[in-house]
């Protein structure tokens, strides 16, 4: 049987600071230590960030090869003195559906093996931060979300509609004159598409991507907040 080979991408994560690899084609029994050999290389490079590794652009998985990365992973990851190695997974076609039962996002799609490219509210405008909140209210989509970029032009962050509504509604009446990055609930980091959705109790809301494009944005509690702006 033909393999595709492994391809591993590298750029930085401009949300965590870190450094985001990307592996595509086959990961089997012959291409795994080739993956942990690269992985064991650029952590012990001087001054290595955080390595985030997406394994969700896989064409094939040997269920084997995937435990003995996780396995250099967790090994990797008890030392103290090198950069932590995250791993974004991709969701087992059996894998249950991870958000809270009465999330109305695992009601509507009613099944299990979810992913976050079902869930995920996508984006339906940006603004800079360093606009105002009034041109906010005014570029606030009806469907999906307003998401606040920052000086390099990379999403930093969210305004729910919600928060946006009661300064609206608020007696201050300066509320329009202040910055978008004033009322952002700001990204704790990034996710696949083809990955799991978090589980209940995230710590705040995470920007999807599509290969290298935001698209959506994924949060238990923002996913709540469908009610209208008014």
């Amino acid at each position: 049987m033909m393999h595709s080979p492994l391809d591993i991408d590298v750029a930085p994560d401009s949300l965590r600071g870190a450094l985001r690899i990307r592996v595509r084609g086959a990961l089997t029994a012959r291409t795994a230590p080739r993956l942990i050999t690269f992985l064991e290389r650029r952590a012990h490079l001087p001054d290595s960030p955080e390595l985030v590794v997406s394994l969700c652009g896989l064409d094939e998985v040997d269920p084997d090869a995937r435990n003995q990365v996780m396995d250099h992973v967790a090994e990797h990851n008890a030392r103290a003195d090198v950069p932590t190695i995250s791993l974004d997974l991709p969701l087992p076609d059996d894998a249950p559906a991870q958000w809270d039962e009465s999330s109305p996002a695992t009601e509507s799609t009613g099944r299990q093996g979810t992913t976050v490219r079902e869930v995920m509210v996508p984006i339906g405008a940006t603004i800079s931060c360093t606009q105002t909140l009034r041109e906010a209210a005014d570029r606030m989509p009806e469907q999906g979300c307003l998401v606040v970029l920052g000086l390099s032009h990379q999403p930093q962050g969210v305004i729910p509609r919600d928060h946006l509504h009661r300064l609206r509604q608020s007696d201050d009446p300066q509320w329009r004159h202040k910055l978008c990055a004033s009322a952002e609930e700001a990204f704790v980091g990034e996710v696949s598409v083809d990955s799991a959705p978090p589980p209940d109790g995230v710590a705040g809301p995470l920007v999807v991507l599509d290969g290298d494009e935001p698209v959506g944005v994924v949060y238990v509690e923002t996913a709540r907040r469908s009610g209208p702006l008014v």
